[in-house]
């Protein structure tokens, strides 16, 4: 599988991090994923509801209203860890709660840089209980 994103969207999702930090940073996915290919079309940064530094929710009044309110299909969830752009197990926990979801982690560095910037993206497709997510190949394109 490989997931598209638009450079000014990975430009958005840097500047929600340094926004947010050291707090993760959350921001729902929109745009179309069909079989094995995938393209954000939007990112919506949201609050996180976990109040404090580690770990990252959705709340879901925002979740409802932002779904309502967009044209194109929900495909992921993005958040932000500041040492490493790998889910950690409470990550897996949330993602087989909807494993049809692409899960977009970036990586910010401590404190945030644009040297230590990395997007990592990952599901677990068919098999929702498992626990080692796969990775998918992010491709930054011109928009």
């Amino acid at each position: 599988m490989e997931i598209e994103i638009p450079k000014h969207l990975v430009r958005a999702l840097w500047r929600e991090i340094r926004l947010r930090y050291p707090a993760e940073a959350v921001a729902l996915l929109f745009g179309t994923n069909v079989e094995e290919y995938a393209v954000i079309r939007e990112v919506l940064p949201i609050a996180n509801a976990i109040k404090g530094v580690h770990g990252f929710g959705i709340p879901r009044n925002a979740y409802a209203s932002a779904c309502n309110k967009r044209p194109g299909q929900l495909i992921g969830f993005f958040h932000s860890h500041l040492e490493d752009a790998t889910p950690s197990s409470a990550d897996i926990k949330t993602m087989q709660s909807d494993a049809s979801m692409i899960w977009l982690i970036g990586r910010s560095g401590n404190p945030p840089n644009g040297r230590d910037f990395q997007l990592r993206a990952f599901c677990l497709g068919a098999v929702p209980s498992k626990d080692d997510p796969d990775e998918i190949a992010v491709k930054e394109v011109h928009s």
